[in-house]
């Protein structure tokens, strides 16, 4: 499978477009920071636009996931994450068409006590073990993400 390097270009209303580039996977992950910065370079000249953030995106396989979307699932209907980092920012993290029954009844509150939402709670704070080592989620400064600040509904307009 490819790797898609990304740049994230916004207009001068806000309005962010991501232009995505597939390259080989044979590249060497040692090279990936120049393809982006060669691609950078020809690009750059040809927008009008504000570089928001450029990088790669690698995609892999996974297995046990149901590649059907369930009945009645829909993107819109997300729970959104807030945890603060290790300086204090502010990291928000949606999952899109999450499952309505992980809701507290009556609320808008993720039930972070289920045990599949605390399992997903505790990766995103004090990370994952993969092959004898901790791999922690950061923010886009690097920042590990240490606490969780709220779990909420994020549908249209939200209110607590």
């Amino acid at each position: 499978m490819p790797y898609y390097i990304y740049f994230s270009i916004a207009d001068e209303k806000g309005d962010i477009s991501t232009v995505e580039i597939p390259i080989p996977d044979t590249t060497a992950l040692t090279d990936l920071p120049d393809v982006v910065q060669a691609f950078s370079d020809l690009i750059e000249p040809l927008v009008g636009g504000g570089l928001i953030q450029a990088g790669v995106r690698l995609l892999v396989s996974v297995t046990g996931w149901n590649t059907l979307a369930a009945a009645g699932s829909d993107v819109q209907e997300k729970a959104e994450f807030v945890l603060r980092t290790v300086g204090g920012f502010l990291k928000r993290l949606n999952l899109p068409t999450f499952i309505e029954s992980f809701f507290n009844a009556g609320s808008k509150e993720v039930d972070q006590a289920a045990p599949d939402v605390a399992a997903f709670i505790t990766a995103l704070e004090d990370g994952v073990v993969v092959n004898a080592h901790t791999v922690q989620p950061c923010d886009l400064r690097g920042e590990d993400l240490t606490q969780l600040v709220d779990a909420l509904e994020n549908w249209g307009k939200r209110r607590k």
